[in-house]
């Protein structure tokens, strides 16, 4: 029957993940003149990702095809859409296709739908 075969693993981890203080003053860190020579752009932009990623507690969606007609939207703009309608929402540090949201899986395609229905170039992206 169904589950004969499984194995037990664990335990799962379902805590933070973060320090979100540390991250933030990392992120604070690297933004100083000071740190110019030394933190690289791409440093600088994984601490800002962590410091949002880490305000997010909820599972990771990764959808190369999200809607049924294979459409992709652009994540910023599904990131936009979700946090407008109440979410947490971030991109995540580990997958650049992946969203980091406490919207359920139907809320999820529910704004993956409402960003689809809408001309994509006419969008602004802000934070």
């Amino acid at each position: 029957g169904v589950g004969r075969n499984a194995m037990a693993e664990g335990p799962l981890w379902v805590g933070p993940i973060y320090d979100s203080n540390v991250v933030r003053e990392m992120a604070s860190m690297a933004k100083l003149k000071e740190a110019e020579g030394f933190i690289s752009k791409e440093t600088r932009k994984l601490l800002d990702t962590l410091e949002s990623e880490a305000l997010v507690t909820s599972m990771f969606h990764r959808r190369p095809k999200c809607s049924l007609d294979g459409r992709n939207p652009k994540l910023d703009y599904v990131l936009k859409e979700l946090r407008r309608r109440g979410y947490k929402a971030s991109r995540t540090h580990f997958d650049g296709k992946a969203i980091k949201t406490d919207a359920g899986v139907k809320e999820f395609d529910l704004a993956v739908e409402d960003v689809l229905a809408r001309p994509q170039k006419k969008q602004r992206v802000s934070s």
